[in-house]
C-alpha cells in the first residue's frame, strides 16, 4: 500500500526503530543541527597558536598528532581562528661575494662576441642543469610556513652536488653527468 500512495519504497524496519528510539529520547524526530561538534575552546585554538609561534613550519599532521585533535580542524583554526596561512618556501642558489661582476662580465663578453662574430650562436650550446641533492634536501612542495603574512622566505642553498647537463646545438644534443 505504501508503495501506491508514496510511488516509493517504504522505510527499512532499522530506519523506522532508528526513529522511534529517536523519538522517545528527544521528543523530535529532527535531526540536531551542527551534528556532534565539539565546541573548540579559546585553550585548544590558543594551543595551536603556540605550536605554529614555536615551529611555523610544522605541517598540519605533526600539529594534529601532537595536539590530538584531527587535521581537518588544525586546518580550520589555522584559517579561520588564526589567519594564518601555508607559504611555500622558495629555493634560490646561495649568491658568492663577486658572482654579480663575474655575471656582468659574462654578459658584456656575450654581447661583444655576437656583434662581432657572426655565426657566434650557430657555435655556442644553449644548456640547463638540474641538481640531485644527496643530503640535506628540502622539499619545497612539502615545506610550509604558517604565517599571516607572505614572508618571501628564501632558502639559499650551495650548488655542489651531482649534476645532469644536457646540451642542445642547433642539430644536435649532447648530455653528460658529473661531480663538482
Amino acid at each position: 500500500m505504501f508503495r501506491t500512495v508514496f510511488k516509493r519504497n517504504p522505510p527499512a524496519s532499522k530506519s523506522i526503530k532508528k526513529w522511534q528510539k529517536t523519538f522517545l529520547e528527544t521528543g523530535s524526530l529532527q535531526e540536531r543541527s551542527g551534528g556532534n561538534r565539539r565546541l573548540l575552546s579559546d585553550a585548544r585554538v590558543e594551543g595551536v597558536r603556540q605550536v605554529f609561534v614555536r615551529t611555523p613550519r610544522k605541517s598540519i599532521r605533526k600539529a594534529a598528532s601532537e595536539l590530538s585533535m584531527s587535521r581537518s580542524t588544525i586546518h580550520n583554526v589555522l584559517h579561520r581562528k588564526l589567519k594564518l596561512y601555508a607559504y611555500k618556501i622558495q629555493i634560490v642558489q646561495k649568491l658568492q661575494p663577486n658572482d654579480g661582476v663575474q655575471r656582468v662580465a659574462f654578459a658584456v663578453e656575450m654581447l661583444s662576441r655576437i656583434e662581432n662574430e657572426h655565426d657566434f650562436l650557430n657555435r655556442i650550446i644553449f644548456s640547463d642543469e638540474a641538481t640531485f641533492h644527496v643530503s640535506n634536501k628540502v622539499n619545497k612542495y612539502n615545506c610550509r610556513i604558517w604565517i599571516s603574512e607572505n614572508p618571501h622566505a628564501v632558502q639559499e642553498k650551495e650548488r655542489n652536488s651531482q649534476k645532469s647537463m644536457c646540451g642542445v646545438l642547433f642539430h644536435m644534443i649532447q648530455s653528460y653527468s658529473f661531480f663538482f
